[in-house]
């Protein structure tokens, strides 16, 4: 009940005000904020624990999937260190998570649970590098406590975090290694796999229809997504090409909302599906994680049916004579799938963002004009080859 009754929303991050503004098409105010972190001196805890001061790692935060303290424990398994990670924090309601977490570390992982007041002051004084792993929210307080207390920084390149640190701390990749549009590699490697896998096996008559879906993400992650419906719309046979457009509709949106950002063309923004899953069990519960942002976003599936029905009418635009009418209705088709997408989204400046691109592809694939370059330098080499006239 607070946002509907509340008389003005305010956050605490210039990168999340963006989001609400590319989400809602609407401006929040955004307050920073900084942080007093007095040194306590020795209060036992660095004893308590067993660690040196300056020569541990220190992770704070609720102990939820989207704060990566799993990754923490990982890259301590992998690179073997001579610190020990020491991981603070808790959450009343993450005990599966929590559980693997345990499972998972090895014994130079400490998990002592909450730690509050001189205690948590002296471990940030003490760490020798504070490391913040999250991939949602906004600012987050122990990063800039963190600062305050000029402890060594590393974080994830999360938006606000990078914010919040500026030049003052090192950063890294939380995908762990981005392939096609921010995807992490493995799953970008075993989607094109399985499309390379289905063609040899099928063939190109029946492969196709499984490889033709797969463009669709892979144009929008480079900023063309446009051009699909123009790809799907060239298949024979109205039930292929209903399912190529189709197909690859529902395969752009669901690769746009498991690695996040904006869906479709610029129907609007949502934050990475993938990190929400991590640990979750029940298949009902990562259901509704993953239909959540387009039951809050309805445009982004009006502008999956505007994709669908485009490609439905490219052949309408294929059958007319060349040299006039197959051009001028190729550019009305352009024309009218750029308005359609722009009209429906949030933002039009985002979405026009998206479409010019692809619109200036289409319109130059529609009037060829390399056609009369070509043309030209044949009438070139005729000439030559003919000689001087007598």
């Amino acid at each position: 009940m607070a946002p509907s009754a509340a008389s003005v929303a305010v956050t605490d991050s210039a990168a999340v005000a963006d989001a609400y503004e590319r989400r809602y098409g609407r401006r929040i105010p955004w307050i920073p904020y900084g942080a007093d972190m007095p040194d306590p001196g020795d209060a036992g805890w660095c004893r308590r624990l067993g660690v040196e001061p300056g020569r541990f790692t220190l992770f704070v935060g609720r102990l939820v999937p989207e704060n990566n303290a799993h990754l923490l424990v990982e890259a301590q398994r992998l690179l073997a260190p001579d610190w020990p990670l020491v991981i603070v924090g808790d959450a009343p309601y993450a005990d599966d998570y929590i559980a693997s977490l345990r499972a998972a570390a090895g014994p130079d992982v400490i998990m002592p649970g909450y730690v509050f007041g001189d205690g948590y002051r002296e471990l940030v004084h003490r760490c020798g590098v504070m490391c913040a792993p999250t991939e949602v929210g906004g600012t987050h307080p122990v990063i800039v406590e963190g600062m305050a207390a000029g402890a060594a920084m590393l974080v994830s390149d999360h938006a606000p975090n990078l914010e919040v640190v500026g030049d003052a701390a090192a950063s890294f990749p939380v995908a762990g290694g981005a392939a096609v549009g921010g995807t992490p590699a493995p799953a970008a490697g075993a989607l094109l796999g399985a499309g390379a896998l289905a063609l040899l096996l099928l063939g190109w008559g029946h492969g196709r229809l499984v490889l033709l879906p797969l463009a669709a993400p892979a144009l929008f992650a480079v900023g063309l997504g446009p051009l699909f419906p123009a790809v799907a719309g060239l298949v024979p046979r109205w039930p292929a090409r209903l399912w190529v457009a189709a197909a690859g509709a529902v395969a752009a949106v669901a690769w746009q909302v498991a690695r996040g950002g904006d869906l479709l063309a610029g129907a609007g923004y949502v934050e990475p599906a993938v990190s929400a899953l991590r640990g979750e069990r029940a298949p009902a519960d990562a259901a509704e994680r993953l239909w959540q942002p387009l039951a809050d976003m309805p445009q982004a599936g009006v502008q999956a049916l505007i994709i669908i029905v485009a490609a439905m009418c490219v052949p309408l635009v294929v059958r007319l004579r060349p040299d006039g009418p197959r051009e001028a209705a190729a550019l009305a088709w352009t024309a009218a799938l750029a308005v359609a997408l722009v009209a429906t989204a949030p933002d039009p400046a985002d979405a026009l963002g998206a479409v010019i691109p692809a619109t200036i592809v289409l319109v130059a694939a529609a009037f060829r004009p390399w056609r009369a370059l070509a043309e030209r330098g044949s009438r070139k080499a005729s000439a030559t080859l003919r000689g001087p006239e007598r």
